[in-house]
């Protein structure tokens, strides 16, 4: 015999009573556990592939650290050559320094060569560290010795290049001798060289 079901709820409590008691239907609950294994699969992977992941990266680092440990004595030889070259740097600059304030003694003699007028002849050229002393002989056919060591030191004052490292050009002793017929005379230029 079967039963007739008489169901007298409103249509609106009829919905709501059938959505409480369908609950999770037979359909839902293997999609569930098809799921489930994928997902920790998935998730094993991923574990897997970053642990080797990780492996690989600190070999890598190994090596190379393996590697920068080798280049110590390398990076070590860089180091002293960039501390010498510093310094170098620095004796250079003094060097540089001290050679632009010291005196070209070879062109100032070039010059004194060539203004050298004719009848002068030097004797001698002493140098310290105040002055320059030229010892030197005139002689003249028409008695103008004189006349020509003012010249000389007037074609050495004129003179940039030689005069520039000099504060003055000062006559010391004329001496007159007798050589023969000639009468030569002998003189001192003591050349003040400028304080630096």
């Amino acid at each position: 015999m079967s039963m007739i079901e008489i169901n007298l709820l409103s249509e609106e409590a009829k919905t709501k009573h059938k959505a409480q008691s369908a609950g999770p239907g037979p359909d839902s609950t293997p999609l569930l556990l098809l799921l489930l294994p994928l997902l920790l699969a998935a998730l094993l992977a991923a574990n897997v592939y970053f642990a080797v992941l990780g492996q690989v990266k600190a070999g890598n680092l190994n090596k190379l650290t393996r590697k920068w440990d080798g280049l110590a004595e390398q990076r070590k030889q860089v180091d002293e050559f960039n501390e010498r070259y510093a310094l170098d740097a620095v004796y250079g600059q003094e060097q540089q320094s001290l050679l632009s304030q010291r005196i070209s003694w070879a062109q100032k003699l070039n010059i004194l060569s060539l203004d050298l007028p004719s009848g002068i002849w030097l004797n001698e050229i002493a140098v310290t560290a105040s002055s320059m002393m030229i010892r030197g002989s005139v002689v003249s056919l028409e008695k103008l010795e004189m006349s020509l060591i003012k010249a000389l030191i007037d074609k050495l004052k004129s003179e940039p290049i030689f005069a520039q490292d000099f504060s003055s050009f000062e006559l010391g002793t004329v001496q007159k001798k007798a050589v023969g017929n000639m009468d030569i005379v002998d003189f001192v230029l003591d050349c003040r060289i400028r304080p630096r």
